[in-house]
């Protein structure tokens, strides 16, 4: 992006150094470690080093969101490797899958390439919980942040060790997760109306469970928020469109 002619990328510093066929050669031929010493037990050994370069980077500041987002990222590539993956239907489908700790605004903090289950996953907790504990190591305070990720990452497991730790956490879960607190099954609140929920809040582990109807039944659980108080939230909804455009449709046809 540096040679393109558009005034947003274009960086003159750059161009003027050296062509881009010459950046992009010294990309091709460039190595980030010695081939004579392989470690098998490392697939990705060839760019650990500057993984580690990168992450001490990118935290140099410190952590200094308060709200924290933990997620996936697909990393494009089209070659040969052992660790490249294929996701169906996301926007990058084949390449490299990384663990990344970002901020609201999305600045990376962290990142963890996947190069499958290592020595860093604990079996009891589950490949998900370990992925979250590991990219967390790099917090100091965990009083000042809150947490947030998907239902591949939360369990019942990882929100008990997070309070210990001291971490807020919130994520969406799978019901087979919800050990200990029980809620009523998503066939028979799906029958009730639009934005209706219930809640379960588990005194032993203070982990609370909610689960509402909205396009679909969504469940959370969280370890430190309440489920009060209830605020309004705009959501989109079909049948109100459908009857809109007819509505529309028919001040046209009635329009001279």
């Amino acid at each position: 992006m540096y040679w393109q002619n558009a005034d947003d990328c274009s960086v003159k510093i750059v161009t003027n150094a050296m062509s881009r066929q010459t950046f992009r050669d010294i990309k091709k031929n460039l190595h980030l470690a010695d081939s004579g010493q392989v470690e098998q037990s490392d697939k990705l050994y060839k760019v650990r080093k500057y993984t580690e370069l990168l992450n001490a980077k990118f935290s140099k500041f410190g952590i200094f969101s308060h709200n924290l987002s933990i997620d996936e990222q697909m990393i494009p590539y089209y070659g040969r490797h052992s660790c490249k993956m294929y996701m169906k239907g996301k926007p990058i489908r084949f390449g490299f899958k990384g663990w990344c700790l970002c901020s609201a605004d999305g600045y990376l903090f962290q990142f963890l390439p996947y190069a499958g289950r290592d020595t860093g996953t604990d079996y009891d907790m589950g490949l998900g919980a370990s992925v979250v504990l590991q990219l967390l190591k790099s917090v100091e305070d965990p009083r000042e942040h809150a947490v947030y990720f998907d239902n591949f990452f939360t369990s019942h497991k990882l929100l008990m060790k997070l309070r210990e730790e001291h971490f807020h956490a919130t994520g969406t879960v799978r019901e087979q997760r919800l050990i200990d607190c029980p809620l009523a099954s998503s066939k028979s609140l799906k029958k009730n109306e639009r934005g209706s929920y219930v809640h379960s809040f588990g005194k032993a582990n203070e982990v609370m469970a909610v689960k509402w109807n909205d396009n679909s039944v969504v469940a959370l659980a969280t370890n430190f928020q309440n489920v009060e108080p209830l605020l309004p939230a705009k959501r989109f909804s079909r049948s109100e469109r459908f009857c809109l455009a007819l509505e529309h449709g028919k001040i046209f046809l009635m329009a001279p």
